[in-house]
């Protein structure tokens, strides 16, 4: 048995007279090992929250974007058949990026 363990058990489950130092021992723990609980807990769900909020993110962008200087990429097509060469390249897709504004 270890010296930490001993000391522990000797402590809480000795007999005595007065028992309410051990009811508020019992007590005390109890609050400790709910409180580490609820720290657990509330870590665990934040953690679930982030990787939801992550995946969402990055299901809906792109990894990487590519421009033109000008405003027209020329030879899409062949740059297009460059980037799918790569093994890593899932997919190449244009869109167009433009500033608007919006009047209701």
């Amino acid at each position: 048995m270890r010296y930490e363990t001993f000391i522990g058990k000797r402590y809480l489950f000795s007999p005595r007279r007065d028992r309410s130092i051990s009811v508020i021992t019992w007590i005390s723990i109890g609050g400790v090992a709910l409180g580490v609980v609820a720290l657990i807990v509330a870590t665990s769900v934040m953690n679930g929250f982030r990787t939801n909020l992550r995946d969402a993110v990055t299901g809906s962008l792109p990894h990487i974007t590519v421009f033109a200087w000008d405003d027209a990429m020329k030879n899409y097509s062949g740059l297009q058949k460059r980037l799918m060469e790569h093994p890593e390249v899932k997919g190449v897709a244009p869109y167009i990026f433009k500033q608007t504004l919006l009047t209701g």
